[in-house]
């Protein structure tokens, strides 16, 4: 029995959006190319689900956070909040154009986490997150990794305007990987090396992306530790 990852994400008060066509439009270009950039990583693809919502099935943990935070980019008028999942499933998958007709524990905990945000968001502004995970094995670790998604969420309210336009262009170019060097970046983006090294290292950049891939070890490591020991069970 297969560990999958399942990502359900909510646009934050997309009901007051002027124009829920236009953004729903936009919303779907995008998810396109999230799904070809990123198939080698996917079981079910991106799909549209109420309007305002929309949900992934991976297979794979290794760019989770990357395609998050593309899609947040490229969505960059609007809020959203993300549920992450992780567990197995109790229907059979029938294709991988769209989850519609699956179910099963992965899909549950994404769905508690979604609107466990949606209340948080709704009650108060203190420990704001933009993303929660449940499904870990370790609880304790489980609740260390949805803490640190508190901190860095905080970092990210934090980017200047200058800081933000220099990040966004360089998960643009790189996505989460720090194989560049500043001087490659600089070139490849038309700015001053001095100014590319004074705001990523402002900006905790590179902590910032380091810390999200420790996270992402960490649920690498827990559903390998699963696939083995159900394999050893059998």
């Amino acid at each position: 029995m297969n560990k999958y990852i399942a990502i359900i994400c909510d646009i934050k008060n997309s009901k007051q959006n002027l124009d829920r066509y236009k953004l729903q439009i936009k919303l779907e270009t995008i998810l396109d190319e999230i799904n070809s950039e990123y198939d080698q990583d996917i079981k079910m693809r991106f799909t549209i689900t109420l309007g305002d919502e929309f949900q992934v099935l991976l297979s794979s943990t290794a760019n989770i956070f990357e395609m998050i935070y593309k899609i947040k980019l490229k969505l960059k008028d609007v809020e959203i909040r993300v549920g992450i999942g992780i567990g197995n499933l109790e229907t059979s998958i029938k294709n991988t154009t769209n989850s519609f007709g699956t179910d099963g524990p992965v899909w549950w905990n994404a769905r508690e986490m979604v609107e466990s945000l949606k209340k948080k968001n709704e009650k108060s502004l203190r420990n704001q997150s933009s993303i929660k995970i449940k499904g870990l094995n370790n609880k304790n670790i489980e609740d260390l990794v949805n803490h640190t998604f508190v901190i860095l969420n905080l970092i990210e309210t934090k980017f200047t305007k200058s800081q933000k336009e220099i990040i966004d262009k360089t998960i643009n170019l790189y996505g989460f990987s720090l194989d560049f060097t500043q001087t490659e970046l600089a070139m490849k983006i038309n700015e001053d090396i001095k100014r590319v090294n004074k705001i990523l290292n402002n900006a905790k950049y590179y902590d910032f992306i380091n810390t999200f891939k420790y996270i992402t070890k960490l649920i690498e490591m827990e559903m390998t530790e699963w696939v083995i020991l159900f394999a050893c069970w059998e």
